[in-house]
């Protein structure tokens, strides 16, 4: 009987847990982002005659899929330049002046 009570109870208090989906899930990924920094110059760019595109500078960090409008809503992207790849013209732009305090990655937007 003293068992059958503690099988009861045991089973009662797991009925009672909050076994909602959303719980039992594995956390989602975080997701890159280039955080775009006011401190960083844009720059106006073409590799032959006027410029063509602008350079956003910023730092990358990883964000919460759920995150990412609000970031996208002030600029910051999630199609960017980062890494090896960023840091030869982050340097090259630096060297030639750029005020590029907090740089890391950047992104490349279309003149209108």
């Amino acid at each position: 009987m003293k068992r059958l009570l503690i099988v009861v109870c045991v089973a009662g208090f797991i009925a009672a847990l909050p076994l909602s989906h959303s719980a039992m899930a594995k956390p989602e990924a975080k997701v890159a982002i280039c955080h775009i920094i006011a401190a960083n110059d844009v720059i106006p760019f073409s590799f032959q005659g006027p410029p063509t595109v602008l350079l956003y500078f910023g730092k990358e960090i990883s964000v919460a899929p759920a995150a990412v409008p609000a970031h996208e809503a002030h600029g910051d992207s999630t199609t960017f330049f980062g890494g090896d790849v960023a840091a030869g013209p982050i340097a090259a732009f630096q060297e030639a002046g750029a005020n590029l305090p907090a740089a890391d990655c950047y992104v490349v937007v279309p003149l209108p």
